[in-house]
């Protein structure tokens, strides 16, 4: 399953300040008029100085992806959940005038979830990631990252974390349930993918990353709106041995298209990224395939704001995977003159 998303080219009328667009399919303007635009890009913390003539500007902000969870280690016939995925951050938007802007504002970039820990001591569970930090310019517009996925579990599935909100970060998922969303964004799943939700006019809520059934299956990757989507969970072992792949994710191609990638068994997962108008959104991070030996590491999350995917499991005495750290945050702000 593929889907593309076709962005259009902002524009703002040079009389009465409305804001248009290029039609990505026509090409034609929806305003006669336009002033010209500049855009300003962060990808580390600092200080925004409005370019000399700014009248008006556009703000994206997009917060740090969870991490995924490290995966567990458990003994031969007994069933074994994958970790579960990081949840991914909030996109958010306000468009501001000059006046509202100010001389300058504070730059926040909001780091990625970490990887979680993998177990290394028999019969035990894996870490959970970390969740990802809050990005923000001033006080004026914030984003929060995605909670971190539990590691995988011995008796039970694992969760996923709950992707970022607009009021608050995503809480990591546990051995007993996914992470909520912050401020309405999407729950981590609990054995089962995580959801994905989105508010017109306000921003992209975070996507919950996936949880880890105890089945030993892996779960899937959510996606949410034109935001960053969840991590996979990695995958687990079954009662009677089997190993499963770790779950697919939503992974971005070139020419604006994401599809479902998976990560085999002992393999790691991917995440490529993808470029939605002026900011880059990573695809989320692959689950990692289990094996009875050396399990498969969870993807990376992909910068922007996606999360991480979960490690996959393995037998005591095998190895275990770590869970993939969550994207980095970003800031980018179109100056209109």
């Amino acid at each position: 399953m593929t889907y593309k998303r076709q962005t259009p080219t902002f524009l703002v009328d040079d009389t009465t300040g409305q804001l248009g667009f290029v039609n990505p399919v026509t090409g034609n303007d929806s305003n006669a008029a336009q002033r010209s635009a500049n855009i300003v890009t962060f990808t580390a913390s600092g200080t925004y100085t409005p370019t000399p003539g700014m009248v008006m500007a556009e703000l994206y902000v997009i917060g740090g992806g969870g991490g995924g969870g490290g995966g567990c280690l458990q003994a031969a016939s007994t069933a074994c959940s994958g970790a579960g995925g990081g949840g991914s951050a909030y996109y958010a938007y306000a468009k501001l005038s000059a006046a509202q802007i100010g001389a300058s504002q504070t730059i926040t970039i909001g780091a990625g979830g970490s990887a979680g820990v993998a177990a290394t001591v028999a019969s035990t569970s894996g870490g959970t990631g970390g969740v990802g930090g809050t990005s923000s310019v001033g006080t004026l517009l914030k984003s929060y990252g995605g909670g971190g996925g539990a590691g995988g579990q011995l008796a039970t599935s694992s969760g996923g974390g709950g992707g970022g909100g607009g009021q608050g970060p995503g809480a990591a998922g546990t051995g007993a349930a996914g992470g909520n969303g912050g401020n309405g964004a999407g729950n981590g799943g609990y054995g089962a993918a995580g959801s994905g939700a989105s508010s017109a006019g306000i921003g992209n809520l975070g996507a919950g990353g996936s949880g880890g059934p105890i089945s030993g299956a892996a779960s899937n990757g959510s996606t949410s709106g034109s935001g960053a989507p969840g991590g996979a969970s990695g995958g687990g072992i079954t009662a009677a041995n089997a190993v499963t792949n770790g779950g697919s994710a939503w992974q971005a191609l070139a020419g604006g298209v994401f599809t479902n990638a998976t990560a085999a068994p002992a393999a790691a997962g991917s995440a490529p990224n993808l470029i939605i108008g002026p900011l880059q959104v990573g695809g989320a991070g692959c689950g990692g395939g289990s094996s009875l030996t050396v399990a498969g590491a969870g993807g990376t999350g992909g910068n922007y704001g996606a999360g991480g995917g979960g490690g996959g499991s393995a037998q005591n005495g095998g190895t275990a995977g770590t869970g993939g750290a969550g994207g980095l945050g970003a800031v980018a702000i179109v100056e209109y003159f």
